[in-house]
């Protein structure tokens, strides 16, 4: 079985786009590829950039405790 993923479909799939490559992930299952985006999200978390002190995941933390949710609503946009 082959997940169809939204990047197979893509036009720009494998095509270069501004000079970088987009890859379509193999995978026979969705928990699979589900596997992979979090394996690919640690290792972004671990990176740094350039000289910096910490690495992106803990630019992410101490920059997410500023941001806040959209709160809550039960009205409907454009009326009722």
């Amino acid at each position: 079985m082959t997940v169809t993923t939204a990047l197979t479909a893509c036009p720009l799939n494998s095509k270069s786009l501004l000079g970088s490559s987009v890859n379509t992930p193999e995978v026979t299952s969705l928990a699979e590829l589900n596997a992979q985006v979090d394996e690919w999200d640690w290792q972004d978390d671990q990176r740094r950039i350039g000289e910096r002190p910490r690495t992106v995941g803990e630019f992410f933390a101490t920059r997410n405790r500023y941001c806040s949710r959209c709160p809550r609503t039960t009205s409907r946009p454009g009326g009722s």
